[in-house]
């Protein structure tokens, strides 16, 4: 239990981002299409290759990579993690409002390098290491997003009763559905700036390949259907 509360400490002032790695690591095969071990897309392009090669076939740091292994969940560990959630109200509010305000912060960062790269038209005017910044954003967001989907999962409680989020369940809630609608908004509608996020994936540009539709909103879709779960008819 001692491993579960460092990992579901508040993120603020501390290297988190290996922690929520670790934390995805326990949900992958648990999530909303997130039940394999190369993303669909780039699996009917390039075939069941390792995940750690990019586009070009270059090995690329797997440190930050929310999917670089074959999905392997513990239920064990997800338990664990529940009673953790379920027993602790104040720290289960204080973790789930800093691993939202660093999706949002993760999602903005991505979004703004996004921006950026999309103002310079000639590919061989980019900066590698700009390439691979936005790169790493994108990974650090789907990363922190499959955990938001893994917390709604395992402790619904914390949206809708006000007891199990230290009376914090309206402020989480609407974060919670800004930050989903923020995302949906900027990858789905024109004017929100999904012409950017299209221009992007069409380019093919390095160390880019996991920036795709399918891996941006998956984890959107499974947050949603864990929020309304418990309304949704049986069949």
């Amino acid at each position: 239990m001692c491993m579960v509360e460092e990992l579901v400490r508040p993120y603020q002032n501390r290297a988190w981002a290996q922690s929520n790695w670790v934390l995805v690591r326990f949900w992958h095969g648990s999530g909303f299409g997130f039940r394999h071990r190369q993303w669909p897309h780039l699996a009917a392009r390039y075939g069941d290759r390792e995940p750690t090669v990019n586009n070009l076939g270059a090995k690329v740091d797997a440190g930050l990579m929310s999917q670089c292994f074959g999905p392997c969940p513990s239920e064990v560990i997800q338990g664990r993690i529940r009673d953790y959630l379920n027993d602790h109200q104040k720290e289960a509010a204080q973790f789930l409002n800093s691993l939202l305000s660093q999706l949002n912060w993760a999602f903005s960062e991505f979004f703004t390098m996004m921006q950026e790269m999309d103002r310079v038209q000639i590919d061989a005017h980019l900066e590698p290491r700009h390439i691979k910044l936005c790169a790493t954003c994108f990974d650090l967001y789907h990363g922190l997003a499959r955990a938001l989907e893994m917390t709604l999962a395992l402790s619904p409680e914390l949206l809708t009763k006000s007891e199990s989020s230290d009376n914090q369940n309206e402020l989480l809630l609407g974060r919670t559905c800004q930050i989903l609608m923020a995302v949906v908004s900027r990858i789905c509608v024109r004017g929100g700036g999904a012409a950017g996020f299209r221009r992007l994936v069409a380019r093919g540009l390095p160390d880019t390949d996991r920036v795709h539709y399918y891996v941006a909103l998956a984890p959107v879709a499974g947050c949603l259907i864990r929020i309304l779960d418990p309304k949704l008819p049986q069949d």
